[in-house]
């Protein structure tokens, strides 16, 4: 894999991502839900979510700078290791789980 053909994965995962989120938003109300494929074990629930992970929040007046800044430099992390990966010909399957975190920190 390429870094263009990586960075074009992770475009089109954020794409989908991003456009999924606003029909979400925009046709949902809270708690409410769709089965996926019709199956009662895959389902897209509509929940807000201030915090990162599992709603993890930092307290107090600089909370959300401070994740902020730890996304950033997240970011730039991860993007070094895929690029880094993509050098060493790491598996396919390495270089689509980095994508698929970067696209998640991003």
């Amino acid at each position: 894999m390429t870094l263009k053909k990586a960075y074009l994965f992770i475009f089109i995962v954020l794409l989908i991502d991003q456009i999924s989120k606003v029909y979400i938003k925009t046709h949902f109300k809270i708690g409410e839900y769709v089965n996926i494929l019709n199956q009662e074990w895959a389902k897209i629930y509509f929940i807000e979510n201030e915090g990162m992970a599992w709603g993890a929040e930092i307290p107090g007046d600089y909370g959300k700078l401070i994740l902020t800044l730890f996304r950033i430099v997240a970011v730039f992390a991860i993007a070094w290791w895929l690029q880094d990966s993509i050098k060493k010909n790491a598996s396919k399957f390495l270089l689509v789980a980095i994508s698929l975190i970067f696209a998640g920190a991003l």
